[in-house]
């Protein structure tokens, strides 16, 4: 059911997805981030023309940086796709607070985390189905943060 909602979205935006991006999307869904690294690597981020493509890019960096333990990078990347989209309606600027503080929590840094996911409870976007999922997800880790539990 949410896969049909996300298609909505998707399919609601007012802009074609960049090949590129697209591809890079489904390699770090899929788990496959080295691929995703080449290919985000061989785009120019100043040809990047739409603010939602230069935003995703920063937010796959960020994850791609994440998988291979930078978190440092991964940050750095998602503190620029939430500088880049958080007035967007599209969900990348809450999903890079996510991951930020994803990171942030890897690098022991629990107050860093906890700051990052209350950011992303704080990014509304278009209030759609990503960023019900975006804002559930960081509510459960403040939570979990909150109790002592681990991850």
């Amino acid at each position: 059911m949410d896969r049909d909602k996300e298609a909505d979205v998707e399919s609601a935006r007012g802009y074609d997805p960049q090949p590129d991006i697209l591809r890079s999307r489904f390699l770090v869904a899929g788990g496959y981030f080295s691929r995703a690294k080449i290919i985000l690597q061989s785009i120019v981020f100043a040809n990047l023309v739409n603010k939602a493509y230069q935003t995703e890019y920063c937010l796959l960096m960020a994850k791609v940086a994440l998988a291979e333990r930078r978190t440092e990078d991964a940050i750095a990347f998602c503190n620029k796709a939430i500088a880049l989209g958080r007035e967007r309606k599209e969900h990348y600027a809450a999903e890079a607070a996510l991951v930020a503080g994803i990171a942030a929590q890897q690098k022991n840094s629990s107050s860093q985390a906890l700051q990052f996911w209350k950011m992303a409870t704080q990014i509304d976007g278009q209030g759609d189905v990503y960023i019900e999922n975006i804002h559930k997800i960081a509510k459960q880790k403040i939570a979990m943060a909150n109790s002592g539990s681990p991850r």
